[in-house]
């Protein structure tokens, strides 16, 4: 049963809170409260707090601080943030001290009640694993002098040579031997997913990809919590972390192809309305991905590259052409004629019309008029 503290300088907050949830149903056996941090201090050094409900402005010491107290002497604890400001730095804030959630103010209950649920249910998904680990260790004790951890190092360089089916091979290999030395267990798989996921995230890096642009969906997190349950979980984690990985991991000439498909791509569809997400699910790449790797091999983001490939379409067709100037924008992509004349101006520091007269050749001109 969990034991959880509501910390707020507001006593009727702090009453509307404790009087509105059904705690009981949540699983929470006692309720503690104080109506400032060093209140909640004398709380945590006389009872075991699983989670905290806590204010950020508050006299004297802010629940910021308050938290940085509780984590250095109650590393366990869990904390959901109540504030009256949406403000980015304090949400960042909140984030950088890993609390579980931040809600704003007035606190709709309902909202509350399936956050502490959320909450509650992954404290005793963990609390079940580390009976189970405990139970493991008990029952197959670690043969130190046979278990050692596979060369992640060399793994990492089959994974950028996109050698998949080696890799798979070599880890089914290692994770058998790990068996037959009676050092398959709970702690081990764990140590094992942690290492391999290291090698992931340095891999990613390298390549210039940040990691919670692959992983921070839902599914990812799922299959990844369940991974040390048992061999096949873990193998099916593994499988889909390389194949999610795997895309991103492009030897020079893949990036070169990969880059040369999304100009052709772009080339060929100036007329539409083009998103960076269209263009990146063309060659299945996330798009922030896509646009700094895009950037660092042109000197030009996909944006820019669009707007100069539209430009340059415009340049064309006004000079070769005598079709209407509109149809010249929307060729080009542009549907808003004022911001295709703005655009064109930025570019060659003329307006359309104006371009037209300077480079058009009437004898050189293809004529549309019937």
């Amino acid at each position: 049963m969990v034991q959880l503290l509501i910390v707020d300088d507001d006593i009727y907050t702090v009453e509307a809170i404790r009087s509105a949830i059904n705690w009981r149903k949540l699983g929470v056996k006692q309720i503690f409260t104080a109506l400032n941090a060093r209140q909640a201090k004398q709380v945590f050094e006389q009872n075991k707090i699983d989670i905290m409900l806590c204010d950020i402005e508050m006299p004297q010491e802010n629940g910021f601080s308050l938290l940085g107290w509780a984590k250095e002497n109650h590393p366990e604890i869990e904390c959901i943030f109540l504030t009256s400001h949406a403000e980015f730095n304090y949400a960042q804030k909140a984030i950088q001290l890993n609390s579980y959630d931040y809600i704003l103010k007035p606190v709709p209950f309902p909202v509350l009640e399936n956050v502490i649920s959320k909450l509650i249910n992954k404290l005793n998904k963990e609390y079940v694993m580390r009976k189970y680990q405990e139970f493991w260790a008990n029952n197959h004790p670690i043969n130190a002098q046979k278990y050692k951890m596979p060369d992640m190092d060399m793994w990492a360089v089959i994974l950028r040579d996109g050698a998949k089916d080696d890799l798979f091979s070599g880890i089914y290999s290692f994770l058998q031997d790990l068996s037959k030395t009676n050092c398959l267990n709970a702690n081990n798989l764990e140590r094992f997913q942690q290492d391999f996921l290291q090698m992931i995230y340095s891999t990613l890096k390298y390549e210039g990809v940040k990691a919670h642009e692959l992983f921070d969906d839902g599914e990812s997190k799922r299959i990844f919590e369940k991974a040390t349950h048992s061999i096949k979980d873990l193998m099916y984690w593994i499988q889909y972390t390389v194949e999610k990985t795997h895309p991103y991991i492009n030897k020079g000439d893949d990036k070169q192809l990969t880059l040369e498909k999304v100009k052709s791509f772009i080339k060929s569809n100036l007329d539409k309305s083009l998103t960076r997400t269209e263009i990146a699910e063309q060659v299945h790449l996330n798009p922030d991905y896509l646009n700094r790797i895009f950037k660092k091999e042109t000197g030009m983001s996909i944006k820019q590259f669009l707007s100069h490939e539209r430009i340059e379409l415009a340049k064309k067709l006004l000079a070769s052409t005598d079709i209407p100037v509109s149809v010249v924008a929307l060729n080009a992509g542009y549907h808003n004629f004022s911001h295709f004349s703005k655009t064109f101006k930025n570019f060659t520091g003329l307006n359309p019309v104006v371009f037209r007269q300077r480079h058009s050749s009437s004898d050189e001109q293809i004529s549309f008029a019937k």
